[in-house]
């Protein structure tokens, strides 16, 4: 998901979120910077469904879709994130 001017609205650098202790934030600043690259419909209903944990029905009233494509959606972007997950160095 992007503000008006097409800057991420979650960038790794700068993620803070309180349920995420310190030895995790850098796993979450990794897995954010990942999430910037998936295709925008996969991110956004991922963000929307994980970050700011809205229902289906929630967000396939935001992104007019069903509920069923947004369900397809997180499977793909799941699907993508430990793809690139496995990609990562050890």
């Amino acid at each position: 998901m992007f503000n008006a001017d097409n800057t991420p609205i979650y960038e790794s650098e700068d993620f803070n979120h309180p349920g995420v202790q310190l030895d995790s934030k850098e796993a979450a600043a990794v897995l954010f910077k990942l999430m910037n690259e998936l295709p925008e419909n996969q991110r956004s209903a991922f963000i929307l469904n994980k970050v700011e944990e809205l229902s289906y029905k929630e967000i396939s009233a935001i992104l007019n879709t069903t509920e069923a494509a947004v369900d397809a959606l997180l499977q793909r972007a799941k699907q993508n994130l430990r793809k690139k997950i496995k990609k990562l160095p050890v």
